[in-house]
């Protein structure tokens, strides 16, 4: 297993992953016509954009393939102060959830978050996500109340919670 930054050259696989592991996580918690229509190659394009403008973007490697990647970043919330960073984005291929995977990528972005400055981390969950839920929680991550309905995504309301972690040494 390795972390490390994204590459350009990653996107594909990035793409791909992206794609299963939504179609996989949110089965019956966003719409099937949606989760059927998403394409790995559109979401390829998307990432080498992604890549292109130098964001954050850490992949996890298993056996030297890409098994999964993590956005992060400032946060994105407007009551958000300067020491709260992101979780923006964790996605793990299926075939490897629950092998230790996707908890080497968020200690990996916790970290990253840290060594920038910030003292504090969030990250968006959908409300009925409860094997995510669990995963969060058993790292130590909370959810600190805020709670929102999103839905520009896929024109149904989805209803996300908020959670919280503290990062300061």
């Amino acid at each position: 297993m390795l972390c490390r930054d994204a590459t350009r050259e990653d996107a594909a696989a990035i793409g791909s992953v992206h794609v299963a592991a939504w179609r996989a996580a949110y089965d019956g918690l966003m719409p099937a016509e949606f989760l059927a229509a998403l394409d790995p190659e559109h979401a390829r394009r998307r990432w080498e954009q992604w890549l292109a403008t130098g964001g954050s973007l850490l992949v996890v490697e298993s056996n030297g393939a890409v098994a999964g990647f993590c956005l992060y970043g400032c946060s994105r919330d407007p009551d958000a102060t300067a020491a709260v960073g992101e979780v923006i984005a964790i996605n793990l291929h299926p075939a490897f959830w629950r092998q230790g995977l996707g908890r080497a990528l968020l200690v990996a972005a916790a970290s990253r978050l840290r060594a920038a400055g910030f003292t504090e981390a969030t990250l968006w969950v959908l409300e009925g996500n409860q094997r995510a839920r669990r995963f969060y929680e058993t790292l130590g991550w909370q959810p600190d109340g805020v709670e929102r309905v999103e839905t520009h995504l896929t024109g149904s309301p989805l209803p996300e919670l908020r959670y919280r972690i503290v990062i300061a040494d």
